[in-house]
């Protein structure tokens, strides 16, 4: 416990050693990021293998409901007959193996203009009834609280490693759009070598299952899990958490005053910048756990009205 309770501080300290020292390699990350997150692989598996340790991992915690997530100009179906929200819908993989066109249910085919995921699985938004054969099992008790599988050394591991992961994506989002206010293109550049490799790593790691989903919820709203293991509560990693906002809510909020800073040296607005994609990818993902869903709408509902009054 000792051990993990140094695991921020030392990556942290990782971090800090390679800040004023980008060197990218032939992919554009910064080779010191690489190493840190290489590092972060043999935290979570307690200095096993990481490779078989995570393809073990994958295996034992698969997902309990579909992760697909999809851009725009992309198809999706939409079924009334099981769906729980409007705004539920379904890939076409899914759709396919579910009992949608052999039972005859009210559904259709559309095409997505902002992007989606699919809530295959998900007994928030979709009718256990509908779920496709390889998601139809996972719809029981452990929706609610996957994590309670989960080796309590691992979760406890993964949490710190995650947790760390979002506070840098956070603040260094934060701190550079606010310090390149006047030239939020080049803030996004700047960024680019540090922050892509960890956004693929974070998204690589909730694709491993419902557990690693929730848990990078968690660290991104900065909440305790006190269902998780009520014999053996979670290190708290106090240490790293000095900003007064959660991480999800300096990440909306960075995303925003990028958009206004845009707005304001440009008449035309651009595409999203590769960054900035990936991390609505990865929010999309983070969309199919209610909790994250609840919490994230409030904040983006507060600021929404900005957004639109910004582009009227």
């Amino acid at each position: 416990q000792y051990i993990d309770k140094q695991i921020p501080s030392y990556l942290l300290k990782l971090m800090a050693e390679n800040e004023h020292n980008i060197v990218s390699n032939e992919q554009g990350n910064d080779i010191g990021t690489e190493k840190m997150l290489f590092a972060c692989l043999y935290i979570v598996s307690g200095g096993a293998d990481p490779d078989p340790f995570m393809e073990d991992i994958k295996r034992e915690y698969s997902s309990l409901a579909c992760t697909k997530v999809w851009g725009g100009t992309e198809w999706f179906y939409r079924c009334r007959t099981c769906e729980i929200k409007p705004t539920s819908s379904i890939c076409k993989e899914c759709f396919k193996k579910g009992p949608h066109e052999a039972e005859g249910h009210d559904y259709s085919l559309e095409m997505s203009q902002h992007g989606g995921s699919c809530d295959c699985g998900n007994e928030h938004a979709w009718n256990p009834k509908g779920a496709c054969s390889d998601h139809h099992s996972g719809m029981d008790a452990r929706f609610a609280n996957p994590v309670s599988s989960l080796d309590p050394l691992i979760y406890t591991r993964t949490r710190a490693v995650i947790g760390t992961l979002v506070q840098i994506v956070a603040k260094k989002l934060s701190y550079a759009v606010r310090s390149k206010s006047d030239k939020p293109e080049e803030a996004m550049k700047t960024l680019q070598p540090i922050l892509k490799p960890i956004l693929a790593w974070l998204r690589v790691f909730m694709e491993h299952g419902a557990a690693f989903l929730r848990i990078s919820c968690l660290e991104f709203l900065a909440e305790p899990d006190h269902n998780a293991f009520a014999k053996q509560p979670v290190v708290a990693f106090q240490q790293i958490r000095t900003s007064k906002n959660l991480p999800i809510e300096s990440i909306i909020l960075a995303c925003l005053n990028y958009h206004i800073n845009l707005n304001h040296h440009s008449h035309v607005s651009p595409p999203l910048p590769p960054l900035l994609e990936q991390l609505v990818s990865l929010i999309l993902e983070m969309l199919q756990d209610h909790s994250f869903k609840r919490v994230f709408t409030q904040y983006f509902g507060a600021i929404y009205e900005y957004l639109v009054d910004d582009v009227i």
